[in-house]
């Protein structure tokens, strides 16, 4: 379903200035605040603190097709676009509005009763909250320590002040890591695997049959480590996209990243994980072991796969600031997920993709940990 659009003058006050554009063939996407009835909203329950319910007819689902594709083609400055509800306010009954192609420091307010139909969005708002509200329900209380809570007031408030100006984490969300050009030069990063003439994978355990042919006439045993070989865009394939890409599809799976009782932040699982399934990858900045020993940071991952116990890793993943939720897995001796190396297209055994997949079945709610010193 296409984004909901409203038009506006001022983004500081969005909810003064909805107004209808071509409202006869765009009522799936665009109405007036003060036309935005029962017919079009089932009020979403009309206690706010209640599950958001979402109910729309028939006619709301039909949208005009050449006014959208004129609309895309010559998009208008004034139009802004819903990309995701954060979170609601019980009291004032209002959702916190993200729009697209602005930051999170433009967010604002917005009344429900003010809002667009944009069902899609809706949808996943409430999967988030009910993905959250049963974490929360999961987790076990911590045990009060009566002897250690402050007894004077001002004890009290030099605690809580003490939490709130605590420095925020600062992340730049990326998707793919990034590669300087001095890297590529230093890792010939443009010898490339010849592609697959003929791929015949089904599953996402087989392997690029040109990367496992590199291997072999490198005489690299690759069995004894787990590691995946992806077939690169060129590959001849059967499947689209090929079952060997798993890692290059992305995550599919949904994850929450949590404030911790003791351990800072953690990532945990938004559903149920099977065994062996692919959990995220760990992306960040690839620097050199020169830029890794002086930087000496905590999220520091190293392309190890090739290095064995010498710990000599030529490639190191920083995630300290470019990074995705991968940086915030925390350490467990018996983790329930483990690191595999990922090999695509590049003619160079130094350098791989690291991920981490489920070792075992991992329950909704349940922090995702892995073995911080066992390496690849």
């Amino acid at each position: 379903m296409d984004d909901p659009i409203i038009s506006m003058k001022e983004p500081k006050r969005f909810s003064e200035r909805i107004s209808v554009q071509k409202e006869s063939s765009t009522e799936a996407t665009t109405l007036k605040k003060k036309e935005n009835s029962d017919e079009n909203v089932n009020e979403i329950g009309d206690e706010f603190d209640q599950p958001l319910q979402l109910n729309l007819s028939k006619k709301n689902k039909k949208i005009d097709k050449k006014v959208q594709a004129k609309e895309a083609s010559s998009p208008d400055p004034e139009v802004f676009i819903i990309e995701a509800f954060i979170c609601r306010n019980s009291l004032t009954k209002r959702l916190l509005v993200k729009w697209k192609g602005f930051p999170f420091s433009a967010a604002t307010w917005e009344p429900l009763k003010g809002l667009p139909i944009c069902e899609e969005v809706f949808k996943l708002f409430i999967s988030r909250e009910k993905a959250l509200k049963n974490l929360y329900n999961s987790l076990t209380p911590k045990p009060l320590n009566y002897y250690e809570f402050p007894t004077k007031v001002h004890q009290q408030e030099n605690r809580r002040t003490s939490f709130i100006n605590k420095t925020p984490v600062y992340i730049v969300y990326c998707t793919s890591s990034t590669v300087g050009a001095k890297m590529i030069s230093d890792l010939e990063l443009d010898k490339i695997i010849e592609p697959c003439k003929n791929c015949v994978a089904t599953k996402v355990t087989d392997n690029c049959q040109s990367m496992e042919q590199y291997f072999k006439e490198s005489d690299i045993a690759y069995e004894i480590k787990p590691v995946k070989m992806e077939c690169s865009d060129a590959c001849n394939c059967l499947i689209k996209p090929c079952p060997t890409t798993i890692v290059k599809q992305g995550r599919k799976i949904p994850v929450i990243i949590f404030k911790t009782l003791n351990k800072g932040w953690g990532l945990y699982a938004g559903r149920t994980i099977e065994k062996n399934e692919l959990i995220c990858e760990y992306i960040g900045e690839i620097i050199d072991e020169a830029d890794a020993t002086s930087r000496n940071g905590n999220y520091i991952f190293s392309m190890d796969y090739m290095s064995g116990d010498d710990d000599s890793a030529k490639c190191h993943i920083d995630a300290r600031k470019f990074c995705s939720e991968a940086r915030f897995v925390n350490h467990c001796c018996n983790s329930n997920s483990e690191i595999h190396a990922v090999y695509s297209s590049y003619k160079n055994l130094d350098y791989h993709k690291v991920a981490f997949f489920a070792k075992r079945k991992i329950m909704m709610g349940e922090e995702i940990t892995i073995n911080y010193f066992n390496g690849i």
